[in-house]
């Protein structure tokens, strides 16, 4: 994938990894499940994983055995130690006992899993979390009247309508019971690269930072 997106697009990337990795890092995680949902084409980067929370149990789900070898294989290279469990996994129904899950890393994951499926993921992973679950991630959106959205649309029919849509973060993070503490418009490119099949040049894809907090009620 990395000789089909641009500088521009893996800048934004890098700046999404390091926000999220600050806010992170202000506090212990120890003993704590981290979860990370379809890995298969973008995945927080093992480097600034392993020296988060060392004794965390970090959980990974991705749609191939092959994709997790990678991953295993690096994350083996920075941390042989860390407690990981990989999954080969993309719908979101996981083999946990409901509220076990303590945290979630959002890189585009959650766009990700809306472009296959008209749901919020958030939704389908409500029972698994904690009533103080935190989640910190990334998402990118499109103007709504674009070319690019209306391409996105034919290419994935199939996926949720407000996928790539400043709508969609603020709902997504509702339809789980979470409410938006922290965001910040960390750029956007417009030319993220061939990967992105339904890119139109010189629009502009752009990318929010953001962390949020489980509703308590």
């Amino acid at each position: 994938m990395i000789e089909e997106i641009t500088p521009s697009f893996i800048s934004l990337l890098e700046k999404g990894n390091q926000w999220i990795y600050k806010r992170m890092r202000r506090n212990d995680y120890s003993n704590k499940v981290i979860l990370e949902t379809n890995v298969e084409t973008y995945v927080f980067p093992p480097k600034l994983l392993y020296s988060l929370s060392p004794s965390a149990l970090y959980v990974f789900c991705g749609n191939t055995v092959e994709m997790l070898r990678k991953l295993k294989r690096k994350i083996e290279h920075f941390n042989p130690d860390l407690n990981v469990i990989y999954i080969v996994n993309s719908q979101l129904d996981l083999p946990f006992k409901h509220q076990s899950i303590d945290v979630v890393i959002d890189v585009l994951s959650f766009n990700d899993f809306s472009l296959f499926n008209n749901e919020l993921p958030l939704e389908k992973l409500a029972p698994y979390f904690k009533r103080d679950t935190e989640i910190f991630g990334y998402t990118a959106f499109y103007d709504a009247h674009g070319q690019s959205y209306k391409r996105l649309r034919e290419l994935y029919p199939n996926g949720h309508p407000e996928n790539l849509q400043s709508s969609f973060l603020r709902n997504n993070l509702s339809s789980g019971g979470f409410t938006l503490i922290e965001n910040e418009m960390i750029g956007y490119t417009e030319n993220p690269g061939d990967y992105i099949d339904y890119h139109y040049e010189n629009e502009k894809l752009r990318c929010v930072a953001y962390a949020a907090e489980k509703i308590i009620g």
